[in-house]
């Protein structure tokens, strides 16, 4: 096992498999959904502020001030980024 570490097998294993699925995936032979089959248009992007922070506070969210938001939402951003 030490010596396929040593010798690069795995990386070129996963290279290898990594090119082969990315070649059938451009050639539409191997389908993922929202990547080459089933995709719309344009995303849009997702207003988390309005939508999922008003159930996780309640009315009292939308009660604090914009600023007052805008703080809780950077607290969260830079938890979920730790």
């Amino acid at each position: 096992m030490l010596a396929a570490l040593e010798k690069g097998f795995f990386r070129r294993e996963i290279a290898d498999a990594r090119s082969s699925i990315s070649g059938d995936v451009d050639a539409k032979r191997k389908l993922l959904v929202g990547v080459n089959a089933f995709a719309e248009g344009e995303e849009k992007p997702i207003d988390i502020s309005s939508s999922i922070m008003r159930r996780w506070k309640g009315p009292s969210w939308l009660a604090q001030g914009p600023e007052r938001r805008s703080a809780i939402l950077r607290r969260c951003g830079d938890h979920w980024t730790r």
